[in-house]
């Protein structure tokens, strides 16, 4: 591998493997690490890896050396629209199994105890855990957000500039952006705001109100 491009579901990830595919360079871009990735299967993974891999599963597993050792990039949504996407589709509800829930309980000790049957608190714990491992583990992790845009995105990858469309909505949910950081666990709130102050979604003067491209409205991080 020689990119590995990783960060949360619900994340953008989408997008980013559809640009890296249509970015007209002979590349080749993969998703080996499915939610069903493990300690025991991640040396076949690799041995299957393209030199492209993206991945929302691969962050437990960024101090393997051959993981670590490549271009490793963490892709940064808004968290707080990450967090309303993951709840609005039940993703860590206990009211069913899906593939990212099935991922934590098998891959983060204590994970499903603590939080399972607490949707809201999973959700912080998921944000915060991602952002502290990618944070930690991989040598010169890079972060870039999703909402630079193409030209952007492109230019971080090493890719040359490109006229191709790429469509900005796969994926989407289309939900409601009706959880604010007021809203969450008392527990969580806090550690949420440092998240988006870190990643530059918040600051603590939004005056003037225009000019920020990531608000709603004047109350969206507050």
């Amino acid at each position: 591998m020689k990119h590995v491009i990783t960060g949360w579901a619900r994340g953008g990830l989408g997008y980013v493997t559809e640009l890296l595919r249509s970015s007209g360079t002979d590349i080749h871009v993969g998703t080996t690490f499915g939610p069903d990735t493990t300690v025991k299967n991640l040396e076949q993974r690799i041995a299957a890896a393209k030199d492209y891999e993206v991945s929302p599963y691969l962050v437990p597993f960024l101090k393997h050396p051959a993981i670590s050792n490549a271009n490793v990039s963490f892709v940064v949504r808004d968290p707080m629209r990450v967090l309303n996407s993951i709840y609005f589709h039940g993703l860590l509800h206990s009211e069913k199994s899906t593939d990212l829930s099935a991922f934590l309980y098998s891959n983060i000790q204590g994970f499903k105890s603590r939080f399972q049957g607490c949707p809201g608190q999973a959700i912080c714990e998921y944000l915060l855990l991602w952002h502290n491992v990618a944070k930690l583990s991989a040598k010169g992790v890079r972060f870039v957000r999703v909402e630079e845009g193409p030209a952007k995105l492109r230019k971080h990858f090493g890719l040359p500039p490109s006229d191709r469309y790429v469509e900005p909505y796969k994926g989407i949910s289309y939900c409601k952006q009706s959880i604010l950081p007021s809203k969450l666990p008392p527990a969580s709130k806090g550690k949420v705001q440092d998240l988006l102050s870190f990643y530059g979604y918040r600051e603590a003067w939004w005056e003037p109100r225009g000019g920020h491209a990531h608000y709603v409205n004047p109350d969206w991080h507050c």
